[in-house]
């Protein structure tokens, strides 16, 4: 075992009943102030090569030593010693909660996650909106990693204005200002909000979750400010590509801060394989290809699957109507004019409803308010009741899209929904698989679909989840061995 005067002085602590990193240094270092890639190291080597582990549940960095281990490290640390406990440091031991002991076997037990979001749903566009999260997609690709790491303790990013539930012992809030435009949010960054949260005398951080992989840049440069972030793992999630199909001609490009995110962190996400196509359909193609091919090697795979739905709560519906709906937002990418085109020839007995509130703007919806139903539903439970009550789900997503979330929620309800196969980008297969039977490539086909719904509609969906899981987990996994070799 690599041992050093630090590593034995921690022993000595930790075995005599000092279990938190705050306290430890409050003894051994009261008046070094500044942050160490020291302090860093140390715990690496406590938890990779001593055995030891990191409570969850706290909050800041506290040591636990298994039974099995306690005899040995004894022997190594002959005299116990005493200690004071830091007067600034507020945290009671009594207050943090049991560790549940069927997690720490896991060999992720005690990491420590920072989650940076990149918020897409808001109730307005001033820097004082409220942050949808119930409904924001990529707040929920985040959401499926805490909920798939229990063993770990996650510290979240989150919005200033928000109501996301803050009910578990091993996940801390962060109140951030992040910039409420999806434009903004690309190039803008608080490193100083960062850095009064991360006290790093008190607590780690093993991974970075980024994901707006354009901040990855400002992310780490922050860490390394404090003296402490050399040694972390930075993997970026791209929910989307920067692409001349996603990108509106009057906005910058953001492609070279998505290339540097790619180079730069230990592993990144994609969706697909469609997304390295779209990256691809832009200038410099020789460059993007050169570092796709690079670095291939740290790109793994992030499908996602529909979470788990809260029993229906009934909502006032149209009467003698069938319900068309359109859970899509309302945009070209979506295929909203296709859409309002191939549906005009319906009779009275069917509406559309339409989830996305930017609807209300559009010059044709205006025109058509008597087929045409806008309202949006926060609340999930009444957004399944919507969905279960609807005729059919509609989907006409025709050029870009790296992958849709709202294709999946009919179907996983037994909804029959209706799937546009575009010629330009065949992702759907791989969301809902080939072989599904209600794709549709014409008008014709699609009035004929809509003429023959089935009564009794189900269809499998691939299990999205556990893929994206199993490559995460194997990624951080690949990051801990790298760290026991070193």
């Amino acid at each position: 075992m690599a041992e050093s005067k630090f590593t034995s002085e921690w022993l000595a602590h930790i075995l005599s009943g000092n279990a938190y990193k705050k306290n430890i240094l409050y003894n051994t270092h009261p008046d070094l102030n500044e942050g160490s890639n020291v302090w860093d190291d140390v715990r690496r080597t406590l938890l990779n090569e001593y055995g030891l582990k990191d409570d969850p549940n706290s909050k800041y960095t506290r040591f636990i030593v298994p039974a099995e281990r306690i005899d040995e490290l004894k022997d190594l640390v002959k005299t116990p010693i005493t200690y004071k406990t830091d007067p600034d440091f507020s945290v009671n031991y009594l207050k943090d909660k049991p560790v549940d002991m069927r997690l720490i076997e896991r060999p992720l037990f005690g990491r420590r996650i920072l989650h940076v979001l990149s918020p897409l749903r808001w109730d307005g566009k001033t820097d004082h909106a409220w942050f949808l999260h119930e409904c924001d997609s990529n707040f929920k690709a985040m959401w499926k990693t805490v909920n798939h790491f229990p063993e770990c303790h996650h510290y979240i990013l989150v919005p200033l204005y928000h109501d996301i539930p803050d009910d578990r012992d091993n996940v801390t809030l962060w109140r951030f200002p992040y910039a409420t435009s999806v434009y903004r949010h690309r190039t803008e960054f608080n490193a100083k909000v960062l850095r009064r949260y991360f006290d790093v005398r008190g607590i780690d951080i093993d991974f970075v979750f980024c994901h707006q992989p354009e901040l990855l840049g400002n992310i780490k440069s922050s860490m390394c400010t404090s003296r402490y972030g050399f040694k972390m793992h930075y993997f970026s999630f791209f929910h989307w590509v920067d692409s001349k199909k996603s990108r509106h001609t009057n906005t910058a490009r953001t492609l070279v801060r998505q290339l540097e995110a790619i180079m730069d962190g230990d592993y990144f996400f994609f969706h697909t394989d469609w997304s390295s196509h779209f990256i691809k359909i832009n200038k410099d193609r020789e460059v993007i290809e050169y570092v796709l091919e690079k670095y291939h090697n740290k790109m793994r795979y992030m499908p996602l699957g529909v979470d788990r739905w809260p029993d229906p709560e009934p909502i006032p519906l149209p009467r003698n109507k069938k319900i068309l709906l359109f859970n899509h937002r309302w945009n070209k990418t979506t295929g909203i004019t296709k859409m309002l085109n191939w549906t005009k020839e319906l009779g009275d007995d069917y509406v559309i409803w339409i989830t996305d509130p930017n609807a209300r703007k559009s010059k044709p919806v205006l025109r058509e308010l008597d087929r045409l139903h806008v309202q949006y539903i926060s609340d999930i439970a009444e957004y399944r009741y919507l969905i279960e009550n609807s005729y059919a789900t509609i989907c006409f997503v025709d050029d870009y899209a790296t992958w849709n979330l709202s294709v999946q929620d009919g179907i996983s309800l037994n909804v029959p929904t209706l799937v546009y196969r575009s010629p330009k980008n065949p992702v759907m297969d791989e969301i809902i698989g080939k072989d599904y039977p209600l794709y549709f490539k014409t008008k014709t086909e699609f009035l004929e679909k809509l003429n023959n719904i089935p009564s009794n509609f189900k269809w499998e969906l691939p299990e999205h989840d556990k893929q994206f899981l199993t490559h995460l987990s194997g990624a951080m996994l690949d990051c801990i061995g790298s760290e026991k070799s070193k």
